[in-house]
């Protein structure tokens, strides 16, 4: 009996974990949280993280799931389950608000160009950057006049503030 079907189905997928291709085969898999495998072209294989959820599509051949198309949805938010508080330990004699945790900021990273080869601003090439693109701007405003002294003066100046706010990033790389 011949399972094949060529037509193409339709399936939201939560993935559970991406098997990467095994020595001499060709593709690899994903399991999604229901334990159903669906195999995939490393090209396709790429786009799946796990604990996302995909729309796919794929053909089923003698039993086999295989992955044509895919994109992924969008994230739904968590629900957090209710906890239940113990109101014997809560003290409302001296009612005080909770303490709001201050989160660090987090720096942007940068994502490696497509060709793959990345290499950081060295900070001297950035100080410079900074300097010339704001005595850009003071001369472009007319708020730089446009004679030596002047222009040297507001270079230092510059140079002063970037070491004084970008400097200990500098040092820190």
């Amino acid at each position: 009996m011949n399972t094949a079907t060529q037509e193409l189905v339709t399936a939201n997928v939560t993935v559970q974990y991406v098997n990467e291709p095994k020595d001499g085969r060709k593709t690899g898999s994903i399991r999604g949280t229901d334990g159903i495998y669906y195999g995939a072209w490393p090209d396709k294989l790429r786009m799946f993280e796990e604990g996302e959820t995909y729309e796919i599509s794929y053909k089923e051949n003698n039993g086999f799931r295989n992955i044509v198309a895919a994109k992924r949805l969008a994230a739904q938010p968590q629900r957090r389950p209710q906890q239940q508080q113990d109101f014997t330990t809560i003290d409302v004699s001296n009612p005080q608000p909770a303490p709001i945790p201050r989160q660090q900021p987090q720096r942007p990273v940068a994502s490696p160009p497509a060709n793959g080869y990345y290499r950081p601003t060295a900070p001297r090439d950035a100080e410079r950057m900074f300097v010339c693109a704001t005595l850009g701007h003071f001369i472009a405003a007319g708020r730089a006049e446009w004679n030596e002294d002047d222009l040297v003066a507001r270079v230092n100046m510059l140079r002063s503030v970037w070491q004084r706010t970008f400097g200990d990033d500098d040092a820190a790389a």
